[in-house]
């Protein structure tokens, strides 16, 4: 069985969400990034959320979330894309996830 590092995982989701026509059309309206549009989804939801990059200017394209907020609409636009596939380590299960790693 091929095993994927969670890079290769986070590269798949990223183009996925990139080419999803709807984050994009949000995008597009709010004049924001897809991450930043999912990224105020998750404030909104009052998911919290640790965005990671070692690239200044995406760094500092998440922290730019509080000059804009999504309308209900868009809100639950958002809401209806879920497919409930899990991208990475269920919480329920996170120790034996990262157990069966080695």
């Amino acid at each position: 069985m091929a095993k994927y590092s969670t890079e290769f995982k986070m590269k798949v989701v990223k183009e996925y969400l990139q080419g999803n026509m709807e984050y994009i059309s949000l995008a597009k309206k709010y004049n924001k990034s897809v991450a930043q549009i999912i990224l105020r989804w998750d404030l909104q939801k009052g998911i919290a959320t640790i965005p990671k990059s070692v690239n200044p200017e995406r760094i500092k394209e998440n922290s730019l979330l509080f000059d804009f907020e999504l309308s209900l609409d868009d809100i639950h636009k958002i809401d209806s894309l879920n497919s409930n596939e899990r991208t990475g380590a269920d919480p329920n299960n996170f120790l034996d996830y990262f157990a069966n790693k080695k």
